[in-house]
């Protein structure tokens, strides 16, 4: 009987996992050998097959492309790296995703084509942002700059939930008490007065014609405790999958470029990490070689915006027309002192430089930003907090002194 290629993936005595292939002339038999050598089989299956994937969540992405960019600089051949990533702690998914890119390079694929075989596994424009880093045989700088912009938009993220976290608890916590104090303490008050003024169960409705509009909110909340609850809760569960259709889609890149056009507070940052991504891909694209046409379209497809791209469509039919580099930013999502910066850079011949320099800049300043976030957000909800305290006792306390005073009169 002829023997098969099986792959493995088993664990050592030592608690590594390895992955790799044996040849048996079937499965049984191939996991015979590897027991016999003490090893621990975790997975068999036939060479050729599929091995199951799924798409890299945020985090693991950022984790993949931070090892990968260390192991690279650290000199290690790529096929290599990727099997000591895969063989590390992890998703199963997210390794044999890993696992999956090392076969398809030992087979005789770039790096660059196999992440582009597994487009829908990575961010757009992966694989052309690699294929351009190994084209400057600088892949591993070019991964750190991604890096770089990953930890940025982590920050962000960061940023806005301390700024947002503990308001939005407290605010939780205060509709809660009033919706508990509109289903539960308000009726007590009316059959109170039903039952103590005399019998005179219409005194309420007196009261309550009359009551404050913070009172009618709290009352409101508590006669409608269920409904509004399912809202909330409907409201929610859509935000987070809208969330996540949306971190891939043109649509949520849309999204994110009115954010970046129109929002007050988080624009600016948004607007400031987006020009830095794309002076960066526009210097990555110019160092490996590429006319600047081209590097312009790189620079557009790195950042994932559908804006900035069609920007860089835009410059680039002025650039055919002829026109100077500053004048063909004109009109497009990117700031005039952008063309202007890289018109000088091409006039003294050091246009790499000049970008580096401008991507550094933009970078710094959405951190700056980012950091100025909470100490903005954080006092403006903290006030808005106060109030909605000051109204919820206000509404609390009103129907209170009416029965009072109706006691005493």
């Amino acid at each position: 009987m002829t023997n098969g290629s099986f792959g493995y993936r088993a664990q050592i005595e030592g608690g590594g996992e390895i992955v790799g292939s044996i040849n048996a002339i079937d499965e049984a038999a191939a996991r015979q050998t590897l027991e016999s050598l003490h090893l621990r089989v975790g997975e068999i299956w036939a060479s050729g097959r599929a091995l199951k994937t799924r798409p890299l969540n945020a985090d693991d992405f950022r984790t993949f492309n931070q090892q990968l960019a260390m192991l690279i600089n650290a000199g290690l051949p790529l096929e290599t790296g990727l099997d000591l990533l895969a063989a590390e702690r992890g998703g199963r998914m997210r390794n044999n995703l890993i696992t999956a890119i090392g076969d398809d390079m030992k087979s005789g694929m770039t790096l660059a084509q196999a992440i582009a075989k597994r487009g829908r596994d990575f961010p757009p424009d992966y694989a052309l942002l690699v294929e351009a880093g190994v084209r400057t045989n600088n892949l591993s700088q070019v991964l750190i700059n991604l890096s770089n912009h990953l930890a940025t938009r982590q920050k962000l993220r960061e940023s806005i939930f301390k700024a947002f976290g503990y308001p939005a608890f407290v605010l939780a916590a205060m509709i809660a008490v009033g919706a508990f104090f509109g289903w539960y303490i308000f009726p007590l008050y009316e059959q109170f007065a039903a039952t103590w003024i005399n019998g005179r169960a219409t005194i309420w409705m007196v009261l309550s014609k009359h009551e404050p509009w913070p009172t009618e909110l709290l009352d409101f909340l508590g006669r409608n405790t269920t409904p509004i609850f399912v809202v909330i809760c409907a409201v929610v569960v859509a935000g987070i999958l809208f969330w996540f259709l949306a971190q891939r889609r043109p649509f949520g890149l849309t999204l994110r470029d009115w954010v970046a056009e129109h929002m007050p507070l988080f624009g600016p940052m948004v607007r400031a990490s987006l020009i830095a991504r794309w002076c960066d891909g526009l210097r990555i694209g110019v160092i490996s070689g590429m006319d600047l046409p081209r590097a312009i379209e790189l620079a557009g497809a790195v950042t994932g915006s559908p804006k900035i791209t069609a920007s860089g469509s835009t410059m680039n039919l002025a650039l055919a027309r002829g026109e100077p580099m500053d004048k063909a930013v004109t009109g497009t999502a990117l700031p005039p002192a952008i063309g202007t910066a890289i018109e000088t850079g091409i006039a003294c011949n050091n246009l790499p430089e000049t970008l580096g320099v401008l991507t550094e800049g933009y970078t710094k300043e959405a951190e700056t930003r980012i950091a100025l976030l909470p100490a903005v957000i954080t006092p403006v909800l903290l006030v808005v907090l106060s109030l909605m305290v000051v109204l919820v006792f206000w509404g609390l306390t009103a129907p209170l002194l009416k029965i009072l005073n109706a006691f005493t009169s």
